[in-house]
């Protein structure tokens, strides 16, 4: 109904699914990465908003999410990374648009470090992998752990704006949403690849400022001023990080998933961002 299909990609023992659709912009292709416990369906809300920014769109499922199966190494960090990178020399048959949000974030990075000529813009909506420390991990994957009902609400509750209509009600998704999604959530956080993956985490597995040197494509950081997700500083540290010529964009009212709170803001703020810097200019 919205344009997409659903196609499966194989490479190196490797599967991987997707949705595609052919666009309506003029410029290079998108993909974007989802965070973890989510899944490429989850963003049909965008389905417009995506279409209309480049030639084409893309919506892999992570390993061990969605359509898409674990790797047999299981679900640790390197074979994520791994799985990744291989399947991205098939699926980035020219250079795209490449957003990521959350655990997606980093996967967009380490794409763009490792294959910076398939990378025509970088897109990072409140990305994951900021530095911490043994405990201070330790204590983020434990914020994870959503055993009960009251801790989904809770994550719920940092998850969303205070002013989200999914966390507010109204006509467009109303006041269930709220209790719907945190019941969603906490089965996708309690699946063993994601709990595999978090328990897997170290310190080593997360980002170094060192690392972002080397972007010279257009990058945005895209960090919804009211994102209770990671730990404070995070943002700090993005800033201090990412190349001199980033644009940061800080709207208010939006939280870990902009693109839940106000899909229309999230897409045209991107559209701007994409014309600005010529990363995708739309139709």
């Amino acid at each position: 109904v919205r344009g997409y299909r659903s196609r499966t990609l194989e490479a190196d023992g490797y599967r991987l699914h997707l949705l595609e659709a052919r666009g309506t912009g003029s410029g290079p292709p998108v993909m974007m990465l989802h965070g973890i416990g989510s899944t490429a369906a989850d963003y049909a809300v965008l389905a417009p908003g995506l279409r209309a920014l480049g030639s084409r769109v893309r919506l892999p499922d992570f390993p061990g999410h969605g359509l898409t199966p674990p790797p047999l190494g299981g679900m640790v960090p390197t074979a994520l990374r791994e799985m990744m990178l291989t399947l991205a020399d098939q699926l980035l048959d020219e250079p795209s648009v490449v957003i990521g949000n959350s655990l997606g974030g980093i996967a967009a990075l380490e794409l763009a470090i490792a294959r910076p000529d398939r990378v025509a813009a970088l897109v990072l909506v409140s990305p994951g992998g900021a530095p911490m420390d043994e405990a201070g991990l330790s204590q983020f994957v434990r914020s994870l752990h959503l055993d009960d009902d009251p801790a989904a609400l809770a994550f719920i509750d940092r998850f969303l704006a205070a002013r989200s209509p999914l966390a507010v009600g109204g006509p467009r998704w109303g006041l269930p949403a709220r209790h719907l999604l945190a019941k969603g959530v906490k089965q996708r956080l309690t699946l063993p690849a994601v709990r595999s993956l978090l328990s897997a985490l170290t310190p080593d597995d997360l980002v170094r400022a060192e690392m972002m040197v080397s972007l010279t494509m257009p990058v945005m950081l895209y960090w919804g001023a009211e994102d209770r997700v990671f730990p404070p500083g995070a943002l700090d540290f993005w800033c201090a990080s990412l190349p001199p010529h980033t644009h940061l964009y800080v709207p208010p009212d939006q939280g870990h998933a902009p693109f839940l709170d106000d899909p229309v803001e999230f897409t045209r703020a991107l559209a701007e961002f994409l014309e600005m810097r010529g990363g995708a200019p739309t139709g």
